[in-house]
């Protein structure tokens, strides 16, 4: 069988039956640039197509994450797994960018092994880059990732963290940093939680009535210490999220009920949970 070189195989593979062309790759004597190799395979029968990737591989080509992305749907699964496997012996890193890109196209077990990669590589990963990852790296990792990249958190990024890594971990980085993120949290299950339970007409009648005590004392003699007026469209902090609600009765000093957009009805909410809703939201 006569040797073909690669630039003879490149310029002429359009041009041949599958036939020939599964023979011509037999004797293909050389391999050209990645990017080529990619090209082609996108072009021509799977089975050819997969036929010159393992030919490829075996005379030492090294394909990367970005290539399985380019080759999405005209190589297996299976192959997939392999050529990741490969580059993952190379001891080069993978970016944050093709991590994202081989979501959906690998099974979650190979999208959290690229990123456990990385770190026995030594790369850390900063807070923005794991909230980058949320949804194709599972909570498990992503935790892993945080402990491992030391990073000096602030409360904002506590916050938002809060849900996408494990909640005991972030807490123990909390305490252990000073950062105090979750001291002024509230414990949202000693509220009552009555939303099958909403205020019947009496009871409103009664928060109609409170409401207007309250406004005669805000323009009389009398100044009231209450923040928030009954219909107040306001956020409530909870689980260190803000939700949209309307405060639907005072219930003492600096307590409230209020009435969440999402239908649920809290009782006792204390005002410093409570945030008043600007004119635009």
């Amino acid at each position: 069988m006569s040797m073909i070189t690669w630039k003879k195989f490149y310029d002429k593979y359009n041009d041949w039956a599958e036939s020939t062309l599964l023979s011509r790759i037999s004797s293909l004597q050389d391999m050209g640039p990645t990017s080529e190799i990619v090209d082609c395979v996108k072009y021509i029968p799977e089975n050819a197509g997969e036929k010159l990737l393992r030919k490829a591989m075996n005379m030492g080509t090294v394909f990367t994450p970005n290539d399985i992305w380019e080759m999405d749907g005209v190589i297996s699964e299976h192959l997939a797994k392999e050529i990741l496997e490969r580059y993952m012996a190379t001891g080069v890193p993978i970016s944050i960018t093709e991590i994202k890109n081989l979501d959906g196209l690998m099974p979650q077990e190979y999208i959290d092994r690229t990123v456990l990669y990385d770190l026995q590589l030594g790369l850390r990963f900063t807070p923005n880059q794991i909230l980058d990852l949320e949804g194709c790296v599972s909570e498990k990792v992503l935790t892993e990732a945080l402990v491992k990249s030391n990073s000096r958190l602030s409360a904002r990024e506590i916050e938002a963290l809060d849900g996408i890594v494990d909640e005991k971990v972030l807490r123990r980085i909390d305490k252990k940093q000073k950062t105090h993120a979750f001291d002024e949290e509230t414990d949202w299950d000693d509220y009552a939680d009555t939303s099958e339970k909403k205020p019947g007409l009496l009871s409103l009648l009664g928060s109609l009535y409170v409401a207007s005590e309250i406004d005669k004392q805000a323009f009389g003699s009398k100044k009231t210490s209450q923040k928030y007026r009954i219909g107040d469209v306001i956020y409530v902090r909870r689980y260190g999220r803000r939700e949209s609600g309307m405060i639907a009765d005072i219930t003492g000093k600096g307590r409230y009920s209020v009435d969440l957009d999402n239908g649920l009805y809290l009782q006792g909410v204390s005002e410093t949970d409570i945030e008043k809703k600007g004119i635009f939201g």
